[in-house]
């Protein structure tokens, strides 16, 4: 792994970290690719669900077959959590409406 594939945030070295597990390598840089790493749908199933339970997000199982690198992952994941953060605040705006419709 060159230093320019190296992870550089710790989402990154997290998910890196996740990749050499489930992968069985002992080094995943943050650009390789997920099928050319030996990955495959049923390992790829086993690294989202350890996403769901390590960051508590939901990613598609094809998120990982469609953005099939670390970096693209970790960018799924910041805006998975950008749209629970978005869709939080519509609602808490929502909320006090529907009271107010309520009374």
């Amino acid at each position: 792994m060159q230093a320019e594939h190296a992870a550089v945030t710790a989402e990154q070295r997290r998910l890196v970290s996740l990749w050499k597990e489930v992968l069985r390598l002992d080094e995943v840089g943050i650009d390789d690719p997920f099928l050319e790493l030996g990955g495959d749908s049923l390992l790829a199933a086993q690294i989202v669900a350890r996403v769901l339970r390590d960051f508590a997000v939901d990613l598609p199982l094809d998120t990982l077959l469609e953005a099939a690198s670390v970096r693209s992952m970790a960018a799924s994941l910041t805006a998975a959590r950008n749209d629970t953060a978005n869709m939080d605040n519509l609602l808490s705006e929502i909320k006090p409406c529907l009271r107010s419709m309520r009374s």
